[in-house]
């Protein structure tokens, strides 16, 4: 059931135009072939629930407005959905770390990050999915 990156689809979730933009070139200079982008965890969870076909990829915010990226990552695990999740955040205290870990998530890079350092992490979290 895998799937060649250009056969991927990523949601890359920022409220920062700035940052949406730097996550959404690197995703894409993957070879990820198709980037949704929302700019709060709202917008994210209709793309995502709209999305055909699905998702393959979340790389989310964690302070947004409407819905941050935890409550995202804790309705898309309710919703029994295993979609690899990136959090990208400024909350790198230890507590932060073990709650998202709690909740499921994937990967997490502390702010601020190099596009080098989101492209490892992707690269790490889409591996299995190119094999």
């Amino acid at each position: 059931m895998s799937k060649p990156l250009q056969n991927l689809r990523a949601l890359v979730v920022d409220d920062d135009r700035i940052s949406l933009s730097v996550v959404s070139s690197v995703v894409r200079a993957l070879g990820v072939g198709q980037t949704l982008q929302a700019s709060d965890g709202q917008e994210a969870l209709d793309l995502f629930q709209a999305a055909r076909p699905p998702v393959d990829l979340v790389v989310c915010d964690w302070e947004m407005p409407k819905m941050n990226g935890l409550d995202l990552l804790k309705t898309l695990r309710q919703g029994g959905h295993t979609t690899p999740f990136l959090m990208l955040t400024a909350h790198n205290d230890p507590e932060s770390v073990i709650e998202a870990k709690q909740n499921g998530v994937t990967g997490y890079i502390a702010k601020p990050f190099t596009p080098a350092q989101i492209e490892r992490k992707v690269r790490a979290m889409l591996e299995p999915a190119k094999s």
